[in-house]
């Protein structure tokens, strides 16, 4: 899957990864601000709001990389692509966790803080696993290179056109500069 001419995974895995680190620290500011009055209870649809974007960006991630893994398979080896498949399915897991107890935190009659108490420290795990697969990934790309794939030593049309169309203009500027 080719976004703007980049494979997708790795444009869209960084937002599940940044919203789920800003995640905890909203959901306690906001559990602070409503348990201080300063904000209604419905504040904390916030954090809701913010998991959801983990989630469905954890799912969208998940997804492309998927697909992603077909092409990555003909330069990396295939148990550390599994390694770091299992990592992201595992943050998608715990993201869909982490905002059915989001919900709970606000529509719960009792134990509402508590709840969202858990959630906020739930959120804290999610930071890790999000950074460990977001490791796992970086090994893939920066030790084992992954981005090869990609690029034009791996044939991928795409790349080869850019660096034919390179290749073109810089001998077009050789000719038209000559000093005879």
């Amino acid at each position: 899957m080719n976004c703007a001419g980049i494979p997708c995974h790795p444009a869209i895995v960084h937002l599940p990864i940044g919203f789920a680190m800003l995640f905890p620290f909203v959901a306690l500011t906001a559990l602070l601000l409503i348990r201080k009055g300063a904000l209604p209870a419905r504040a904390w649809y916030a954090a809701v709001v913010l998991q959801a974007l983990v989630a469905l960006g954890a799912f969208a991630a998940t997804r492309t990389g998927h697909v992603d893994e077909e092409i990555v398979e003909r330069v990396v080896p295939e148990t550390v692509i599994e390694e770091h498949h299992e990592a992201g399915e595992r943050f998608f897991q715990l993201s869909l966790a982490l905002l059915v107890v989001t919900v709970a935190g606000a529509v719960s009659p009792k134990g509402r803080t508590a709840i969202q108490l858990g959630a906020a420290a739930l959120g804290f795990v999610a930071i890790a696993s999000a950074a460990y697969t977001g490791h796992l990934g970086g090994k893939l790309v920066y030790e084992h290179g992954a981005a090869g794939a990609f690029t034009q030593n791996s044939g991928a049309p795409a790349a080869n056109e850019a660096a034919e169309a390179g290749d073109e203009s810089s001998q077009h500027d050789h000719s038209s500069h000559s000093h005879d």
